[in-house]
């Protein structure tokens, strides 16, 4: 996120935003100085009092109780499938995602949970990253097909 005060950290959560709620424009976000970022930056800040400082997790926290039904990850920017988050909220459910990474003081978008791990799959709702699709089970996956917004209607026939 390239930006000229200290709060690329809502910056990078509202790329990502756009990206989990699948606007046409996200990518576009990034441009410097873009104005509907800039207008929606302006907008949460002066919501949540956020000075031009740079934000922490107590900051995370609020933007995310702001949003709602978005759950924040931040990770560091390693990206070691092991590492524990630096936050994230397990005290509800939530049905959209947003991953951040943090360098130091500076935040970036994870457009790609996949890509970030190197995996062929990563599951939102549990935090895994993996290989091999029937290897993972979780309690709203499918039993015939191994995903979690299978449609009944769809018959999938035996190979044999």
């Amino acid at each position: 996120v390239v930006n000229d005060d200290n709060l690329c950290l809502l910056r990078a959560i509202l790329i990502d935003k756009a990206y989990a709620d699948k606007e046409h424009n996200a990518r576009r976000l990034y441009a410097p100085s873009n104005n509907e970022l800039n207008r929606r930056v302006e907008k949460i800040s002066k919501a949540l009092n956020l000075k031009d400082e740079i934000c922490g997790i107590p900051e995370l926290i609020r933007i995310e109780q702001y949003l709602g039904d978005y759950q924040i990850m931040l990770l560091k920017e390693e990206g070691f499938l092991e590492q524990e988050p630096l936050y994230l909220n397990k005290n509800q459910r939530f049905a959209k995602f947003i991953y951040i990474s943090q360098t130091e003081n500076h935040f970036n978008v994870i457009t790609s949970m996949r890509r970030f791990y190197n995996k062929n799959y990563y599951c939102d709702h549990c935090k895994a990253a993996y290989n091999e699709l029937k290897k993972h089970f979780f309690n709203n996956t499918c039993p015939a097909c191994y995903r979690l917004n299978c449609s009944q209607e769809k018959i999938i026939k035996c190979p044999l």
